[in-house]
């Protein structure tokens, strides 16, 4: 399955901008449900009717959210998950959250940019030289063993 590439950060805070708000997750919560009417979303919400209207726009606004009027009486709004801006979300999402695009990599600078991770180190390099370095310690970590131990050499 071929991997998509992810989406610009900013085009992504943007998308986050409009989930971010609670209120608007609830909404899309209830959503995710099934198609929802005005009343529908006001008796699950408890929020004003003038509220719901704002945060309705702000996802209808982003493509996230479908409205409808009832055929027969346009007093009467339905609104859905557009399962196309759903779809769309959800892979831009798992694209830029990929696991996979994590690569291994040290800092260049600061304490740690000259430690190598153990794992790294190969029949090429030269351990003699690095565990050198760690003559002095494994020194000291084996008379401190011996102390608690009582173990002292014979």
């Amino acid at each position: 399955m071929k991997q998509l590439a992810p989406p610009a950060p900013s085009a992504l805070a943007e998308r986050l901008k409009v989930l971010a708000q609670p209120h608007r997750l609830q909404i899309i919560d209830l959503l995710m449900q099934g198609v929802q009417c005005n009343c529908e979303l006001g008796e699950a919400l408890h929020m004003a009717p003038n509220l719901i209207s704002h945060h309705l726009g702000v996802l209808l606004k982003a493509g996230i959210v479908d409205v409808e009027r009832d055929a027969d009486d346009a007093r009467w709004v339905y609104y859905s998950i557009n399962r196309t801006a759903l779809t769309n979300l959800n892979a831009a999402f798992s694209a830029f959250f990929n696991p996979a695009r994590i690569h291994p990599r040290s800092p260049s600078c600061g304490p740690h940019g000259a430690v190598l991770p153990l794992d790294t180190i190969t029949e090429t390099a030269q351990p003699q030289a690095d565990i050198s370095l760690l003559a002095p310690y494994l020194s000291q970590l084996i008379q401190q063993t011996r102390e608690k131990s009582d173990l002292s050499p014979q």
